[in-house]
């Protein structure tokens, strides 16, 4: 089980713990057991609609969720829960209500299954540390080839990727959201797409993830600050003053 108690999926994939609230296994101690070899099952994992995360975060944080757990090894991860039976707090965790209404997270589930379905995780190209990107395998409708699905989403502000077009021997790329929503613009460089912390869904026909992480690299990032500055009062100095110490990250 792991529950990043409200935690954002990618942020809690880096803390060495879980968060006050957290349960199970935190995300991070996962890796140790997927690099010695076995097979690992998330059984339970989800996020309740308590106020702390909407209904939009829920849709986003299952997709991340999902996604980052399959880039990480992950054999299956169940989510919990599918239905509201009844009052109580567990029952927030659902994806659809009582009388059957779907929440957003439910059609966020559906797109996910309908993109990825068939799909092996590859890659995950070095995009910065603000814009997340997962290939997926799938094998390609003309025999032997092989189809690329990319997950893309921001974890900083909303923004635009442009992916070249040049590279592509004139495929046909498909860009949906996360409510499988076609979406994109095609501009001369090639297929400019909003990206925000909803993740959207690149579909490649006939590429393999090797000839698409370097188009996904060459992308034109947009409206999201490349450069991150966190200062912090640096501690222990000799000379007592309030001396700053500054990281520097590359977003983007």
């Amino acid at each position: 089980h792991s529950y990043s108690g409200g935690l954002d999926p990618d942020t809690a994939l880096a803390a060495p713990t879980l968060p006050r609230g957290g349960t199970g296994t935190a995300p991070a101690a996962i890796g140790s057991l997927v690099s010695a070899g076995k097979p690992v099952w998330i059984t339970e994992t989800g996020y309740p609609t308590d106020g702390t995360v909407t209904y939009r975060q829920q849709a986003q944080y299952l997709v991340r969720s999902f996604v980052n757990f399959l880039a990480a090894g992950v054999k299956k991860e169940f989510w919990f829960k599918f239905h509201e039976d009844g009052p109580g707090e567990e029952n927030l965790y659902n994806l659809v209500f009582k009388d059957e209404t779907p929440k957003p997270s439910y059609v966020a589930y559906a797109t996910m299954t309908h993109h990825l379905g068939g799909a092996t995780f590859s890659q995950a190209p070095q995009m910065g540390s603000a814009i997340r990107a997962d290939l997926f395998a799938r094998p390609g409708s003309a025999a032997g080839s092989t189809d690329t699905v990319a997950v893309i989403w921001s974890i900083a502000e909303a923004g635009t990727i442009t992916i070249p077009i040049s590279g592509t021997g004139g495929v046909q790329l498909g860009a949906y959201d996360m409510m499988d929503n076609a979406t994109g613009q095609r501009v001369s460089a090639g297929l400019t797409i909003p990206i925000s912390n909803d993740p959207v869904y690149l579909e490649i026909p006939g590429l393999a993830p090797a000839a698409v992480a370097p188009l996904i690299q060459a992308a034109t990032i947009g409206g999201v600050n490349p450069v991150g500055v966190d200062p912090q009062l640096a501690s222990g100095l000799s000379n007592g003053l309030p001396d700053i110490h500054a990281m520097v990250t590359a977003r983007t």
